[in-house]
This record gives structure tokens, C-alpha cells and sequence, in this order.
């Protein structure tokens, strides 16, 4: 075997940086720091000099978290103007992305006849494609975008915090209302308190004692941020406690997107909840998407098994404990009212609100015609009133 050529010294380089970088992730269990720690060791020593055709795949397969980690850490921070350090740790891994995914790739074709790149260029490319959907969403869902919040307190809001069973200190804005029930309102992934207002502002002024807060990590909260939000429910449950405290004597929550996901789970396990509104809830388990088999055949099928992928590496990534499905936490919930609010531009909510009103008699649903995520207050703000509203007078 001729030996390697000097540049594919470079290839241990390259592997190291990447794996490295999603090591000393927050929050990353201690088995998995020790299994990937053994990987990047492994495929260091496996390409180290080496000119053997099978370690192109381990060069393809690097390439492919190397390119996930700069689109999920790098480049969706920057997009979102967070410009810390770890936002310039995952830019700088689309430099081993395209060194070991070029590298790869022109290994793989090279030997093959030229009639035959075309095809193989395509699957190649298709692979690597699967394979960076399947680990940035992970990634991305880890690592999320998140700045301090710098909006001042509403008129009449109050700055508040409170801590969480696990030691995370939460902070939010608070107003009292004029009867005893309040309302604890919960933004969606990658927003804080200020996402959320405008929907808290019309609770408020029906009369109800709101509290909304920035969902752990994100805004002025401690602790890990995790855009599945597997720890909201925890965060819910202290809110639920503040607001008691603070002298409620019924409480309901309302959720936008991920805080909706969020809010089905925690009622699932707190009776202190009353009642729920879920706008733009999809799933953040991969039995959540169970039906797309049913409903899209085999692309449903596809999807299926993707989310699988994607659900599986999250858990791996977190120490946070998978959460109930959509469903279980409205069955749990019952007799206790939900209410599922869907963008009708949506067709994946519509679908996920109908099936799930279908199966429980304690759901209720509510398409919002022409509306986008979670956009039903701005697109038809009197039904929204009134819908939500009403929800919430009649439960509470």
C-alpha cells in the first residue's frame, strides 16, 4: 500500500475538533460523553495515516455530524443573533465538514466509471442529507438559540422568579387579577416571556391573575435549555406553585407551540391544573408522528422511522427523561378540559388536534382558518378572545 498522502493528517484533526465540540455539550449524560469519547478515539486511529477505502465511510459519516453541528449550533445561533462563543465553536465546524465530506466523497467516486458518478453522486448526496437531518435536529434541539431578555416589565406586570423541584431559577412577569383563578402562560421553543405577551395581555384584561415566564435557558431563567422542552413540565409545576402562592385558588395554562407540548404533559401529572389551552402542539416524542404510516403510507412510513433516529440521539444527548405523548397527557388529564388550537395554514396540527379530539371527550378543537403557528390571536383576534376566554371562564 503507497502511503498516505500528508493532508489526510489532517483527517484525526478534523474528527477531533467535532467531537470534541458536542463532548462538552451542557447537559450531555456521562455514558454518552464516554461512548463518543471512545468513537472520536477510535476513528482518529482508524484514518491516521491510513489510505484503506473503508475509512472514507468513517470520513462520510464524521462529515456528516461535522456539517450538523455547524448548521444546528453555528449557524442557526447566528442567524438568531446570538453570537457567543458557542455559536462560533459550531461555525467553525463547517471547515471539518467540507474537508472530510470532500474528501469522502471524491474517495468513493474516484474508482468508479464516469457513467457511474452521476447516480453515485446522488445517493451520496442523499445519505449525507438523511444524515444531517437526523443529528442537527438533536443537535438543535440541545443547543438552542437563546439571549438574555432586555424588554422592560409591562405596565402593571411585575418582575418575578421562582425556583423549579430540580434547583433551576425561573423568572417571569406577573400580574394579579380581580377574580381568584389565574393563568400560567408558557412560550414556545427558542422564545421568552416577551414571545408570549401578547396572548398573556388578553388574559389579563378578562380579569385573571397571569403569570409568563421564560421557559428554563432561555430569556433571564437558569438552568439547560432543550427546544423539545422535555423539562417543562417541571418548570409548569413550579409556576403553578408561585401563582397558588400568590393567592389563586384555580389555575389553567395556556402554551404556544412547544409551551403548548408542555403544558399537555404537566397537566397529565399535576391535578393543581384545571384546564389547558395547547395552540400549535405537534408532538416531542417520536410516537407523537404514530399516525403519518396511516395517513401518508409509506413517505408517513419514512417519517416514522426518521423520527425514531431523531428522538433516539436526543435521548441520548439529555439527561432529561423522555415525556408523555400528546395523547397520553390529555387522556391523563381527563375530566379535565384541553383545548387544542390549530393553524389551519397547518395541516399537520389540524391533523394532530382532530385526532386527538376524536379519541377524547375532554379535548375540544379549534381551527383557526388562515392562521399560521401559533398566529391565531394576531389573524382572528376576536375569535381568539372569545374562544380562549370562554374556555377558561367555563373551567375555571
Amino acid at each position: 500500500m503507497r502511503a498516505a498522502p500528508a493532508h489526510t493528517l489532517l483527517i484525526p484533526v478534523a474528527i477531533g475538533y467535532t467531537g470534541t465540540l458536542i463532548l462538552i455539550l451542557p447537559g450531555v449524560p456521562v455514558v454518552t460523553r464516554i461512548v463518543l469519547a471512545g468513537l472520536v478515539l477510535a476513528s482518529a486511529l482508524a484514518t491516521w495515516r491510513s489510505n484503506a477505502r473503508w475509512t472514507l465511510v468513517i470520513c462520510l459519516a464524521w462529515g456528516v455530524v461535522a456539517l450538523s453541528a455547524a448548521v444546528a449550533i453555528g449557524v442557526r445561533r447566528a442567524a438568531a443573533g446570538d453570537w457567543r462563543p458557542w455559536t462560533i465553536a459550531g461555525l467553525l465546524c463547517l471547515l471539518p465538514a467540507v474537508y472530510l465530506l470532500g474528501h469522502s466523497w471524491r474517495g468513493l467516486l474516484d474508482p468508479l466509471r464516469r457513467r457511474w458518478w452521476l447516480p453515485a453522486g446522488i445517493g451520496l448526496l442523499v445519505v449525507t442529507l438523511l444524515g444531517v437531518y437526523v443529528t442537527a435536529l438533536p443537535l438543535a434541539a440541545v443547543a438552542p438559540a437563546t439571549g438574555a431578555l432586555s424588554a422592560p416589565a409591562p405596565t402593571g406586570w411585575q418582575t418575578v422568579s421562582f425556583g423549579t423541584a430540580d434547583g433551576v431559577t425561573l423568572q417571569g412577569w406577573y400580574r394579579p387579577g380581580q377574580r381568584d383563578a389565574a393563568i400560567v402562560v408558557v412560550p414556545g421553543a427558542g422564545s421568552d416571556r416577551s414571545g408570549a405577551l401578547a396572548q398573556a395581555q388578553v388574559l389579563a384584561q378578562a380579569g385573571f391573575g397571569v403569570l409568563v415566564y421564560d421557559p428554563r435557558g432561555h430569556g433571564n431563567s437558569g438552568g439547560t435549555a432543550m427546544d423539545f422542552g422535555w423539562a417543562g413540565d417541571q418548570d409548569i409545576a413550579a409556576a403553578v406553585t408561585h401563582v397558588l402562592a400568590a393567592g389563586a385558588t384555580r389555575v389553567g395554562v395556556l402554551g404556544l407551540s412547544m409551551g403548548g407540548e408542555q403544558a399537555l404533559g404537566a397537566a397529565a401529572a399535576d391535578p393543581r391544573i384545571q384546564a389547558v389551552v395547547a395552540e400549535g402542539a405537534t408532538g416531542r416524542t417520536a410516537a407523537d408522528h404514530g399516525w403519518l404510516s396511516e395517513e401518508y403510507g409509506w413517505r408517513g412510513s419514512v417519517q416514522e422511522g426518521l423520527d425514531a433516529v431523531v428522538f433516539g440521539f436526543t435521548d441520548a444527548l439529555t439527561t432529561l427523561p423522555a415525556p408523555v405523548t400528546l395523547d397520553e397527557g390529555v387522556a391523563a388529564t381527563a375530566p379535565r378540559p384541553v383545548l387544542l388550537i390549530a393553524a389551519g395554514d397547518r395541516p399537520d396540527e389540524v391533523e394532530v388536534a382532530q385526532r386527538i379530539t376524536e379519541a377524547h371527550g375532554n379535548a375540544h378543537e379549534w381551527t383557526v382558518p388562515g392562521a399560521g403557528h401559533t398566529a391565531g390571536l394576531s389573524t382572528r383576534p376576536a375569535q381568539w378572545r372569545d374562544r380562549v376566554v370562554g374556555f377558561f371562564n367555563d373551567a375555571l
